[in-house]
C-alpha cells in the first residue's frame, strides 16, 4: 500500500475557523494524511458555482470534465439529455435552479472545496468533483445515479428525498406524496451499487418517521442531522427512524455559496450531513480503494460513537459519526474459540454456548453459532442459546467472517434424565430465618444446564427446617437445622447451617436531620447542611467520594434498606454504596447493594431501589457516597429487619377477681384476672356472659346488670383457652321519688335593662327517678320565660327534666347598663352630619349630630364627601364618646401633604387648643392613611389644623367593655314604653305616687343627654299629655326641662282629640284615664 501525503494544514485556509462543523467528527489528525485523493465524488444536486475561488487553484481545478447536466427534455418524461462539460465548458453546470440555488454547491463544498489558500475547505478535499446538475426530476435523478456510475464515480451523495404518502409534518406542514416513489430509484441504486459505488442520501429535515426516499432505499446509507455546533444533540428538524436514519453527522456547515467568486454562508440541513458523511467514506475510499459498500457501510456503522440508547436506535441510528475510529487499521482475526466445548443435555433442556474470537483487539469479531444437526439441538445463531430436541449427539460450531470455527459437542439425553454434576457450591454457609419465613437455596451448578432436579436434598431436624425438591427451606420452630444438598449423579456434595429464630417485623426510620449517624460537615469531607433547600438532609458535593456513615445499632435479619434521596435541580449526580460490618469501627465489610442518584427529580425527595442483602443479612450499616456531579443529598433511611425475640412462654391458669358478685339492675363493676405464669407470653382473654339478659360484659372485663337473675361471667386465655369463672346475682334497682331543689340564696336579684343573667350563681340539686343525685348550676337548667329585657319585677320560671323552680328579679334603670360588647368603628366623612355642612366654603360649626353624637369646629366643609378643615381651624366631639382607642385619617387623593395636625385628647370637651398637643402629624401624600392612638380612658379628641388644609375622613375606634348596650333611640322608644306602663294603674285610680314620680325621673336622668333630648323633642302626644297631667295635677317635678319648673312640650297636637284637657288642668286627675292608656310597644 502506498504510504499517505502529508497534506497543508487546513488552518490556511483564511475561513477554516469558522467551519465549526470540522469539531464535531472526531477528524483527530486524520485530514493531515487522508483526504480523499483519487477518489471521484458525484453530487447529483442543483449544480455549481464553477467560478468559485473554493474550486479553482490556478489553472487546476477538481471538477471533473465528466460533470454533466443531465436534463429532462421530453414532455412525458421520458427524454432524457445530458450534457457534459467535456463537451460544453463549465457554464453548463452552473448552479442557477430556480427554486434550489446555491443548494448544490454548498453540498460540493461541504464534500470537495479545496485547500488553496483561499475561502474554505472540504472535508475531502483532494477528491474530484463528479458535479451532475439537475432539476430534482425522479428521471433525472435516475439517470444521473446510472450515469455516475458508468463514469467513473466511487461514492455518490444525494442530498435530496421525496414521500409517498401525503402527511402532515413535524412542523405543521402539508407534505404531498409521490406514488411509486419508494421503488422508483431502486433499481439505479443496485446498479451503481453493484459497480462498486457507495450511495449516501439525506434522511429528511421534516421531523417525521414517514419513510423518505432515496434515504430508505436498500443499499443507502441515511444521514440524519446533529444540532448547531454540537457532538451529541439531534437536530430539532432531522427525521428519524432507523429506515430513515443509519448514522448522524453535524447538519451546520460553513461553505461556498453562489453569487460571487468569494460567496459564503452559513446553512443547515440533513443536506450538509449527508456529504460529511459522503466525503468520510470517500476518505475511507481513498485509504482503502479495494472497500465495497457494504464493507465501507459496516465500518461507518461499527465505528459510529453510540449516541441515545445503546446500539442503533431511532434518533441517531448507529450514531455519530467517527472519522478517527473509521481510519483506524484493522486487526486480522486469528482464530476462535468456544466454551464449553462439550455438553449434556435433556430433551427441552437449553444451554447457553460462547464464541471468544482471537486476538482480543480483532476489528471484526462479527461471528454466527450453527448446528450441525437442528433435528438433534438447534442453536440461536446470533446468540449462541442452544436447544435440545431429541435423543442424540451432534456439534454446535461458531463460523467467524474470516472463515475461522470451532465446536461444541452436544449430547442429548431423555427429558427426566439427572445429570452428572461436576461443581456444587451453596453461595450460604449460614442463614437466619424467622419461624414460619422460607428461603429458596442459591446454589452453583456445573455444568450450567443443571438444575434441582438433578440433586437430593436433606435436613438433619425436620422439626426446625424442612427442605423440599425445589430447594426451598421452610423455618418451622426456632432451633438448627444442617441442610445438605448432593448430586443424584457424582460425588458431589455441600451443607448449610439454617438458624430458626422467634423475630418480629420491625421497621426503624433513620431522619437526617437531629442525627446524622456521623455524616456531619465536621467529619465529612466537603459536605454541609443543606441551606438554600431543605434542612432535613445533608449535602454531598463534587468530589466528596468516600463520605461516609455507620448506623447507631447492629440489625439483624434486615430485610430491605430504602433511602430517601434528591439532588441539585439540573446537575446533581452520584452513587450510593451499601455495606454490612460486624462492629461499627470494623474495618472489614461486605458490600450489599449500591444505586445511583440522578438529577432527574432535582432536589423533591423521591425513593431509592430497596437495597435488600443476599447473603449476609445482619449487622451495622454503612453507607458511602460518591458525588460525581455538583451535590447530592441524603434524606432519611429506613431499614425493615427482624427482632429476635425470646421463644413463647406458654399460659396454665388463669384466675378471675372478684370470685361473686351482687348488682342491682343498672349497676356496672369491673372484673379483673391474673395469668399464670406472669411471665407467659400471651396474656390476651376474652370476657363472655352466660346470660346476656342478665348481664353483659365488655372485652375488658366492665360487668353491666341489666335484669333481675344470676348468670357466669367467664374469663378465656387466647393462649391454652384456660378459664375461670363469677358467679353474678343481679336485684332489682330501687326506685325514687324525682325531685329538683334549687338555691336561689346567691342569685343576683336587681338587673339593669338588657344585663345578662347571673345563672352560674344559681346552686340546684337533681334526683332522677333511679336514684342517681346531679349537682346543677342555673347554665345547666333551661330558662322559660322571663329575661332582662323586661323592666319591672319579672319572674323567672326554670325548668330541668319535667321539674320547675321560678325566682323573681327587679329590672330597671334602662339608660345607664353598659356591657362587654366592643364598639363598632365609627366613620366620620364630610356628608355624614346632620344639619349637613357647607360644600363651598369653610364654615364654623358648634352642634353636628353624626351616628347620634354631637359634633364641632372652626372651618369645616365637605370637600368630595371628606371632612376639609382650613388652616386654623379645628374639629371636635362634644358629647362623649365611648373610651376612644385610636383615631386613624385616610387622606383624600390629591390633598395637601403638608397640613400639620394636632391632637388632643380628655375626658370632657376640649373647647381650646390651650396645653401641649399629645401627637402631631404632618399629611403623608394623598391616598395614604395614618392612625393616633390615644390615652388611657379618654372619651373626648380634638384636632387643630395648621400650615395646610386638612382633607381626611377619620375612623374612631373604641376600647373594649365600655359602649353603650343601647343607642339613644332605643333608650328614648323603651324609656316611653316603661313611662306609661308604670303610671297606667296609678292612673286609673287617680292616685300617682311620689315614689314613682322619682323613680321615672332616675330612669330619665341615666339616659344618655341624647336620648333624653329625643325625649323631649320627639316623644308621642299621649306620653306629653300624661306627663304634663301628671306635673300639673300634682306638683311634681318637671325633670324634662332644665330646672325643673313649667310643662312639657307643647299640647297644640293633642287639643283636637282631648279639648277637655285643654280646658283646664286642674280637673279631677281621673280623667288621665282618658288619655290613651295602651303602651306604646317598641321593638329593641
Amino acid at each position: 500500500r502506498a504510504m499517505p501525503f502529508v497534506y497543508p494544514s487546513l488552518n490556511g485556509e483564511p475561513k477554516f475557523s469558522s467551519q465549526f462543523h470540522f469539531n464535531h467528527i472526531n477528524r483527530g489528525t486524520v485530514l493531515n494524511n487522508y483526504r480523499g485523493a483519487g477518489v471521484t465524488v458525484a453530487i447529483i444536486d442543483s449544480g455549481l458555482n464553477t467560478t468559485h475561488e473554493d474550486f479553482l487553484d490556478g489553472a487546476t481545478t477538481n471538477i471533473s470534465n465528466k460533470s454533466a447536466y443531465v436534463e429532462e427534455t421530453g414532455t412525458s418524461y421520458s427524454n432524457i439529455q445530458i450534457q457534459s462539460v467535456e463537451e460544453h465548458g463549465r457554464s453548463i453546470i452552473e448552479d442557477t435552479h430556480p427554486e434550489a440555488a446555491g443548494h448544490g454547491t454548498n453540498v460540493a463544498s461541504t464534500v470537495g472545496a479545496m485547500v488553496n489558500g483561499v475561502g474554505t475547505a472540504g472535508i475531502s478535499a483532494n477528491v474530484t468533483l463528479l458535479v451532475l446538475k439537475t432539476n430534482y426530476m425522479f428521471t433525472e435523478i435516475n439517470a444521473a445515479i446510472r450515469y455516475a456510475a458508468d463514469n467513473g464515480a466511487d461514492i455518490i451523495n444525494m442530498s435530496l428525498g421525496a414521500y409517498e404518502k401525503s402527511f402532515t409534518d413535524g412542523h405543521g406542514k402539508k407534505q404531498t406524496g409521490i406514488k411509486g416513489a419508494s421503488t422508483y430509484f431502486q433499481t439505479a441504486i443496485n446498479y451503481a451499487y453493484n459497480k462498486g459505488v457507495t450511495v449516501i442520501a439525506a434522511a429528511g429535515n421534516e421531523k417525521t418517521d414517514h419513510y423518505s426516499y432515496p434515504a430508505s432505499n436498500n443499499n443507502v446509507i441515511g444521514v440524519g442531522a446533529l444540532g448547531r455546533n454540537t457532538s451529541t444533540t439531534i437536530a430539532s428538524y432531522s427525521n428519524f427512524g432507523l429506515h430513515n436514519v443509519d448514522i448522524v453527522s453535524p447538519g451546520s456547515v460553513y461553505v461556498a455559496d453562489i453569487g460571487g467568486v468569494s460567496a459564503y454562508t452559513e446553512t443547515q440541513g440533513t443536506s450538509f450531513a449527508a456529504p460529511i458523511v459522503a466525503s468520510a467514506a470517500a476518505i475511507y475510499k481513498g485509504k482503502y480503494p479495494t472497500a465495497t459498500p457494504a464493507k465501507i457501510e459496516q465500518r461507518l456503522k461499527e465505528t459510529a460513537y453510540d449516541l441515545g440508547a445503546a446500539g442503533p436506535d431511532a434518533t441517531f441510528g448507529y450514531g455519530r459519526l467517527d472519522l478517527s475510529a473509521l481510519l483506524v487499521d484493522e486487526v486480522p482475526v486469528t482464530g476462535v474459540e468456544i466454551n464449553p466445548t462439550s455438553l449434556t443435555l435433556r430433551v427441552g433442556d437449553t444451554s447457553q454456548v460462547s464464541a471468544t474470537i482471537l486476538p482480543e483487539n480483532a476489528s471484526n469479531k462479527n461471528h454466527i453459532f450453527i448446528s450441525e444437526n437442528d433435528a438433534i439441538a438447534t442453536v440461536n445463531e446470533d446468540t449462541g442459546v442452544v436447544t435440545a430436541h431429541s435423543v442424540g449427539t451432534t456439534r454446535i460450531g461458531v463460523l467467524t467472517d474470516d472463515l475461522f470455527e470451532a465446536y461444541t459437542d452436544v449430547t442429548v439425553v431423555a427429558a427426566g434424565t439427572p445429570l452428572e454434576i461436576t461443581g456444587l457450591d451453596i453461595v450460604d454457609t449460614t442463614i437466619n430465618l424467622g419461624v414460619g419465613a422460607t428461603k429458596t437455596l442459591d446454589i452453583n451448578l456445573t455444568p450450567n444446564n443443571a438444575n434441582y432436579n438433578d440433586l437430593n436434598f436433606v435436613s438433619n431436624n425436620e422439626s426446625v427446617a424442612t427442605i423440599s425438591s425445589a430447594g426451598v427451606v421452610t423455618a418451622l420452630k426456632s432451633g438448627i437445622a444442617t441442610i445438605t444438598a448432593s448430586a443424584k449423579v457424582g460425588t458431589k456434595s455441600d451443607t448449610v447451617t439454617i438458624n430458626v429464630l422467634n423475630v418480629t417485623n420491625a421497621t426503624e426510620t433513620y431522619y437526617f436531620k437531629d442525627q446524622y449517624w456521623g455524616a456531619t460537615p465536621a467529619n465529612w469531607t466537603s459536605v454541609k447542611d443543606a441551606f438554600g433547600y431543605d434542612t432535613n438532609r445533608v449535602q454531598v458535593t463534587e468530589g466528596a467520594s468516600g463520605a461516609s456513615a455507620t448506623s447507631p445499632k447492629s440489625f439483624t435479619n434486615i430485610q430491605g434498606i430504602t433511602f430517601g434521596v434528591s439532588s441539585n435541580a439540573s446537575k446533581g449526580a452520584g452513587t450510593v454504596k451499601v455495606y454490612l460490618k460486624e462492629t461499627a469501627t470494623s474495618t472489614t465489610k461486605t458490600e450489599v447493594g449500591s444505586f445511583t442518584i440522578s438529577s432527574t427529580g432535582g432536589t423533591t425527595r423521591r425513593e431509592s431501589p430497596t437495597i435488600v442483602p443476599s447473603i449476609n443479612n445482619s449487622g451495622f450499616i454503612q453507607f458511602e457516597v460518591i458525588c460525581s456531579t455538583n451535590s447530592v443529598y441524603i434524606h432519611d433511611i429506613k431499614i425493615d429487619y427482624q427482632e429476635v425475640v425470646p421463644d413463647p412462654v406458654a399460659v396454665t391458669g388463669v384466675t378471675i377477681n372478684p370470685k361473686t358478685l351482687s348488682l342491682t339492675v343498672g349497676e356496672n363493676s369491673q372484673a379483673t384476672f391474673t395469668i399464670a405464669p406472669s411471665n407467659a407470653t400471651n396474656k390476651e382473654v376474652t370476657f363472655s356472659s352466660l346470660n346476656t339478659s342478665v348481664a353483659t360484659v365488655t372485652s375488658d372485663g366492665l360487668i353491666t346488670a341489666v335484669s333481675e337473675g344470676s348468670t357466669t361471667i367467664r374469663v378465656t386465655t387466647t393462649d391454652g383457652n384456660k378459664t375461670d369463672d363469677l358467679s353474678l346475682t343481679v336485684s332489682p334497682a330501687p326506685v325514687y321519688e324525682p325531685y329538683l331543689n334549687v338555691d336561689f340564696s346567691a342569685f343576683k336579684k336587681n338587673y339593669i335593662f338588657g344585663e345578662a343573667l347571673a345563672l352560674s350563681s344559681i346552686m340546684a340539686e337533681h334526683r332522677a327517678s333511679n336514684g342517681t343525685i346531679t349537682n346543677l348550676t342555673g347554665t345547666d337548667l333551661t330558662l322559660v320565660s322571663g329575661s332582662t329585657k323586661e323592666l319591672g319585677v319579672v319572674p323567672l320560671n326554670f325548668s330541668y327534666d319535667g321539674l320547675t323552680a321560678s325566682v323573681n328579679i327587679t329590672v330597671t334603670n334602662v339608660g345607664s347598663y353598659t356591657g362587654a360588647v366592643a364598639k363598632d368603628p365609627l366613620t366620620i366623612k364630610g356628608d355624614s352630619f346632620a344639619p349637613a355642612i357647607s360644600t363651598t366654603t369653610g364654615t364654623n360649626y358648634s352642634s353636628l349630630s353624626a351616628s347620634g353624637y354631637t359634633f364641632a369646629g372652626v372651618g369645616l366643609r365637605n370637600l368630595d364627601s371628606y371632612i376639609m378643615v382650613y388652616t386654623s381651624g379645628h374639629f371636635r366631639n362634644v358629647s362623649a364618646l365611648e373610651t376612644i382607642k385610636s383615631l386613624k385619617l385616610d387622606y383624600k387623593t390629591g390633598g395637601s401633604s403638608d397640613s400639620v395636625q394636632a391632637f388632643r385628647f380628655g375626658t370632657t370637651e376640649i373647647t381650646s387648643a390651650s396645653g401641649a398637643a399629645h401627637t402631631t402629624l404632618t399629611s403623608s401624600a394623598g391616598g395614604t392613611s395614618a392612625t393616633v392612638n390615644a390615652p388611657a380612658g379618654t372619651t373626648h379628641f380634638r384636632i387643630d389644623v395648621s400650615s395646610k388644609n386638612l382633607q381626611a375622613n377619620i375612623t374612631i375606634t373604641f376600647e373594649s367593655g365600655s359602649t353603650y348596650t343601647f343607642t339613644a333611640a332605643e333608650q328614648a322608644a323603651v324609656y316611653e314604653d316603661y313611662f306609661m306602663a308604670v303610671t297606667h294603674e296609678e292612673c286609673l285610680v287617680t292616685d300617682v305616687k311620689l315614689t314613682t314620680w322619682n323613680h321615672l325621673k332616675t330612669e330619665f336622668d341615666a339616659m344618655l343627654p341624647e336620648a333624653q333630648n329625643l325625649i323631649r323633642t320627639t316623644a308621642s302626644v299621649e306620653f306629653n299629655a300624661r306627663y304634663n297631667i301628671i306635673v300639673a295635677g300634682y306638683g311634681y317635678t318637671n325633670f324634662l326641662v332644665s330646672g325643673g319648673t313649667g310643662l312639657g312640650r307643647d299640647l297644640k297636637n293633642f287639643e283636637n282629640k282631648l279639648p277637655i284637657l285643654i280646658m283646664g288642668l286642674g280637673l279631677p286627675l281621673s280623667v288621665c284615664f282618658y288619655i290613651a292608656l295602651k303602651k306604646r310597644k317598641k321593638t329593641l
